[in-house]
């Protein structure tokens, strides 16, 4: 209550009030070239933190590419086996002897 008493009873200069408003228009637009000017510290792990996350994106990209291509080479070998024909007279030896060959190339 003696708060409102106390602000009822102060008069404002009309001239003190366009001082400060023409002050606060004359500084106001420079300090916020300035601000705008010099990067903030915030910004700049903000900046850093956003391009540690492209980075990580772009390997996750690749990888996901890499097991794109092994899906699609894994998927040409099922179809190519698939149109394969068992030789019944084929000596276990001669599998053997194919598969160490392969083994050596």
């Amino acid at each position: 209550m003696y708060l409102c008493r106390v602000l009822l009873q102060l008069k404002k200069c009309p001239l003190c009030d366009a001082h400060a408003r023409s002050r606060i228009f004359e500084i106001l637009p420079v300090r916020i070239k300035d601000w705008q000017s010099s990067p903030c510290v915030a910004d700049e792990k903000n900046r850093a933190a956003l391009e540690h996350i492209r980075r990580q994106q772009l390997m996750a990209r690749e990888k996901l590419l890499g097991f794109d291509r092994r899906r699609r080479d894994l998927d040409a070998l099922i179809e190519r086996t698939k149109h394969l024909t068992v030789q019944p007279e084929t000596d276990v030896s001669d599998i053997h002897r194919t598969i160490w060959l392969l083994r050596q190339s």
